[in-house]
C-alpha cells in the first residue's frame, strides 16, 4: 500500500465527505416548500393570461396574413391590367399574357376579363360563354359601380361546381372603368395556411361576410360553406372581434378568439382545446403537492444520492482506465471531492499524452488519404482534358477539310478542258464561299482566344442597333442563306455605344445558330427594340429546340447542341463569342426554349443610349474612276498573281515584288498612287518597308495586307506609316472602298 492509499484513510478527508453529507439536510426546510407553492400559483395564473393574450394576437396575425395575400393578388391583378394589350383591344394576347401568369400564379385557379355588360371577353381556363355569368354578375356590378377593387363572399364555381373566392379590380382607360378584370383564388391556399399554424386538436377557420366558412383546419372540405357552430356564429354577429369558450363540430371543448379584417369583412377564429389550460391547472396543483413532499424526502435521500455520486465517480474511472492505454480521453466530471479530483487528474493526464501520439497518427493518415484524392481529381482532370483535346482537334480537322475539299475540287474544275461556262461560274462561287468559310473559323478561333486572354478591344461609337443587325440580315439575304425558311423581322430603332464590328458579329452569330437548328420550312424571328433603359435584340426559332441540360451549357466553349439535322459546320465558338462580346458591352445574353421540338429563343439585352443629334456635315465629294498605279509586295507567289489579276481587271495597273527590297526599289522607280505591303516580308519586313517610304514620300497611301488582326497590330501598321490595315483573306469590298477613297483624295 502506497502513500496515497494511506491518505485516503486519514480521518481529516472523512470528515470533508461527512460535512458534505450535511448539505442537504440545511436546504431543505418548510418556509421554502410555502414560497414554492406561492410561487406556484402566481405562476399558473400568469400562464393563464398570456395564453389568452397569445390566442388573440396570433387570431389577429392570421388575419394580418390572409388580409396581405389578398391584397398581394390585388396588386398582381391591377399590374396585369395595366399591359399594352387592352390598351389596344387585343384580347388575344393579353389571353397569351394572362395564361403565362396563371402558370405562376399557383394560388390562382382562373382569370377572367369581363366587360361592362357582363360578358365574359377573357376566359384564362374555359371556353367563353355566350350570356352573362350570374354567378359572378352582382360582384362584377359592385366593382364597377364603386370603382374598387373587392374580394367576393364564396360561391359555387360554374365551370368546377366547386366553392371559390373570387378578387376583382376594374380596369380603367382614360379615367373610367372599362372592365373588370377578376382572378379566382384556390381554398387549398387558406387551408395550408391554416393547417401550418393550427397544432394537435386546435380549430383555425376563415369566414366570408355571410360568416359562411371558406377555409378551415381540420377538414376543410367537409365544413366548406357551411356556418360555424351556432354559439360561436352568434358571437360573431354581435360583435367583430371577441374571445370565448364553445364546443367545435368535433365535439371538444375550446377556447375560441376571432377577429374581422375591416378591409373585406372576412372574419378569422382561432381555438386551442381549454384541456391544455385545465391540464394545466392539474400540474401545477399537484406540482405543489409533490414540491412539499420533495422537500421533507430531500433531507432523507441526500446522504444516499451523494454517496451514489462518489461510488459512480470511481466506478466510471475504473471503468475507464484500461482505455487510457488505448489513447481514450477519460470523461470524469469534477465531484469537488478531493481525492476523486486528483485520480480524474491523472487519468487525464495519462490520456493526453497518449492521445497527442495517436492525432500525430490520425494527421498523418489524413494527409495521405487528402494526397490520394488529389492526385486522383488531378487524374480525371488530365483525362477529360484529354478528351476535350482530342475531341477538338477531330473537329478542327473535319471543319477545315471539308472547305479545303471543295476549294481543291473546284480548282480541278476550273483546270479541266473543255470545262463548260456555268461550271467555271459555279467552281469560283464555290472558292470565294469556301475561302469566306474558312477565314470565319480562323477569326472565331482568334477572336476566342483574344476574349479568353483579355486582348480584345471595343472600339465604341454611338450607333443604331437596328441598323446594325439590318445590315447583317440582308448580308443574309444576298447570300440566299435565308432560302427554305420563313424569316420576320421586327427592327425598331434603338441606340447604344458599341463596336459596330463586333455587334454584327453577335447578330450573324445568334442568326447563323438559329438556322443551323432550324429545319427547311421553320420559322426565325429577329427583333430589336428599347425596354426601359435596356437595348433588347432577340432571335427566336420554332426549331429543334434544347432540353434542360443543354440550356445550362449552351454558351460553353466548343459545346454544340445535338441534332438530327444535317451539320452545317463550325466549332462550338459562335455562342461563347456572342457571350463574351455581349459581357464587354456591359450586357447580359440568355437563352431559353420550353423542350425540344418547341424552338429556342436568345435574347440580347444592352444599356440603351440616347439617339445622337443630326448629322450635318456635308456629302462626301463623288469619287473619280480613273485607274490608279497600285505596288502589290508580297512574298507568297499564289497571293500576289491572284490578286494583280483582280486588280488589273477592274483597269489598274499594277506592279508586284517579291521581298521588302525588291518592293523598296520598285516603289522608288513607280512613286505608284497605292502600294499594298504585306508584313511578313523576307530581308525588311512591311513595317520597315513603310518607315522608309514614308520617310522619302507622303503621298501614296499604303495599306497593310497581314494575317495579324489583333487591335494592337492595327496601332502598330498605325505608327509605322500605314495608312490602312486589312486581314487576310483581304476584303475585297473593303479593298475597293480604300482606293474609292484614294481616287476622291485626288478628284
Amino acid at each position: 500500500m502506497n502513500r496515497d492509499d494511506h491518505e485516503l484513510e486519514a480521518p481529516a478527508r472523512g470528515l470533508a465527505l461527512r460535512a458534505q453529507l450535511l448539505v442537504p439536510v440545511i436546504v431543505a426546510s418548510v418556509p421554502l416548500a410555502v414560497f414554492a407553492a406561492a410561487l406556484m400559483f402566481t405562476l399558473w395564473q400568469y400562464q393563464q393570461n398570456r395564453l389568452e393574450t397569445q390566442q388573440k394576437e396570433t387570431a389577429a396575425a392570421l388575419a394580418s396574413v390572409v388580409d396581405k395575400e389578398l391584397s398581394s393578388t390585388v396588386r398582381q391583378l391591377q399590374y396585369l391590367g395595366t399591359g399594352p394589350e387592352l390598351v389596344r383591344g387585343d384580347f388575344d394576347g393579353f389571353l397569351k399574357r394572362t395564361r403565362q401568369v396563371l402558370a405562376v400564379a399557383k394560388e390562382w385557379t382562373n382569370v377572367v376579363l369581363f366587360s361592362r355588360d357582363g360578358r365574359q371577353l377573357v376566359n384564362a381556363n374555359f371556353p367563353l360563354p355566350s350570356g352573362r355569368s350570374t354567378a359572378t354578375q352582382r360582384h362584377v356590378d359592385e366593382v364597377f359601380a364603386t370603382g374598387k377593387p373587392m374580394v367576393s363572399d364564396a360561391f359555387l364555381g360554374p365551370a368546377s361546381g366547386r366553392w371559390i373566392v373570387a378578387v376583382s379590380v376594374p380596369v380603367a382607360l382614360q379615367g373610367r372603368p372599362i372592365y373588370v378584370l377578376s382572378a379566382t383564388l384556390n381554398l387549398a391556399v387558406f387551408d395550408q395556411l391554416l393547417k401550418e399554424r393550427t397544432a394537435a386538436g386546435g380549430v383555425a377557420s376563415i369566414e366570408d361576410r355571410q360568416l359562411r366558412i371558406l377555409s378551415r383546419a381540420p377538414s376543410p372540405e367537409e365544413y366548406r360553406g357551411k356556418p360555424p357552430v351556432r354559439e360561436l356564429l352568434e358571437a360573431m354577429r354581435a360583435a367583430p372581434e371577441g374571445l370565448a369558450r364553445f364546443r367545435s363540430y368535433e365535439g371538444i371543448d375550446v377556447f375560441t378568439a376571432w377577429t374581422r379584417i375591416a378591409s373585406i369583412g372576412w372574419t378569422v377564429a382561432f381555438a386551442v382545446p381549454t384541456e391544455s389550460t385545465d391540464v394545466a391547472l392539474r400540474r401545477h396543483i399537484l406540482l405543489l403537492g409533490s414540491a412539499e413532499l420533495l422537500i421533507f424526502l430531500t433531507a432523507a435521500f441526500a446522504a444516499i444520492f451523494i454517496g451514489r455520486r462518489v461510488s459512480g465517480a470511481i466506478e466510471r474511472a475504473a471503468r475507464q482506465a484500461p482505455g487510457v492505454a488505448e489513447g481514450w480521453r477519460p470523461e470524469l466530471p469534477r465531484t469537488g471531492i478531493e481525492e476523486l479530483d486528483r485520480l480524474g487528474r491523472a487519468l487525464e493526464d495519462a490520456a493526453s499524452k497518449l492521445s497527442a501520439e495517436a492525432r500525430q497518427r490520425e494527421l498523418a493518415e489524413r494527409e495521405r488519404d487528402q494526397l490520394l484524392a488529389l492526385e486522383k481529381e488531378a487524374r480525371s482532370a488530365a483525362e477529360a482534358a484529354n478528351r476535350s483535346k482530342d475531341e477538338f482537334l477531330a473537329m478542327l480537322g473535319h471543319e477545315l477539310r471539308n472547305p479545303l475539299g471543295a476549294v481543291s475540287n473546284a480548282a480541278q474544275v476550273l483546270d479541266r478542258e473543255g470545262a463548260r461556262p456555268e461550271q467555271i461560274a459555279f467552281a469560283r462561287g464555290v472558292i470565294a464561299r469556301q475561302t469566306q468559310h474558312l477565314a470565319r473559323l480562323i477569326d472565331d478561333l482568334l477572336d476566342v482566344g483574344r476574349v479568353i486572354t483579355g486582348k480584345i478591344y471595343l472600339q465604341r461609337e454611338r450607333m443604331d442597333l437596328s441598323a446594325a443587325v439590318r445590315g447583317t440580315l440582308d448580308a443574309f439575304h444576298a447570300s440566299g442563306r435565308f432560302a427554305g425558311h420563313r424569316a420576320t423581322f421586327d427592327l425598331d430603332p434603338v441606340w447604344i455605344d458599341g463596336d459596330r464590328t463586333r455587334i454584327e458579329q453577335v447578330a450573324t452569330n445568334l442568326v447563323s445558330n438559329a438556322l443551323a437548328y432550324t429545319p427547311a420550312g421553320g420559322s426565325i424571328r429577329v427583333s430589336a427594340r428599347r425596354e426601359g433603359g435596356d437595348a433588347v435584340l432577340e432571335v427566336a426559332d420554332d426549331g429543334i429546340g434544347m432540353a434542360p441540360e443543354e440550356l445550362k451549357r449552351v454558351f460553353d466553349l466548343f459545346y454544340q447542341g445535338k441534332s438530327e439535322l444535317h451539320r452545317k459546320g463550325g466549332l462550338g465558338l459562335g455562342l461563347t463569342l456572342v457571350h463574351r462580346l455581349v459581357e464587354l458591352h456591359g450586357g447580359f445574353v440568355t437563352a431559353r426554349s420550353d423542350g425540344p421540338g418547341r424552338g429556342a429563343t436568345f435574347t440580347v439585352r444592352l444599356p440603351a443610349a440616347e439617339a445622337p443629334a443630326p448629322d450635318e456635315e456635308p456629302p462626301a465629294p463623288a469619287a473619280s474612276t480613273r485607274p490608279l498605279d497600285i505596288l502589290i509586295v508580297e512574298d507568297n507567289a499564289d497571293a500576289r498573281v491572284s490578286l494583280q489579276i483582280v486588280l488589273e481587271a477592274e483597269g489598274h495597273t499594277v506592279h508586284t515584288a517579291a521581298d521588302g527590297k525588291a518592293g523598296l526599289d520598285a516603289f522608288e522607280r513607280i512613286v505608284p498612287d497605292v502600294a499594298l505591303i504585306d508584313i511578313g516580308l523576307p530581308g525588311i519586313d512591311g513595317y520597315e518597308l513603310a518607315r522608309a517610304i514614308r520617310a522619302r514620300h507622303a503621298g501614296p497611301m499604303l495599306v497593310a495586307l497581314t494575317g495579324y488582326g489583333q487591335p494592337e497590330d492595327t496601332e502598330r501598321a498605325a505608327q509605322a506609316g500605314f495608312d490602312a490595315h486589312l486581314v487576310k483573306p483581304a476584303d475585297l469590298a473593303k479593298l475597293r472602298t480604300l482606293l474609292a477613297r484614294r481616287r476622291r483624295r485626288d478628284a
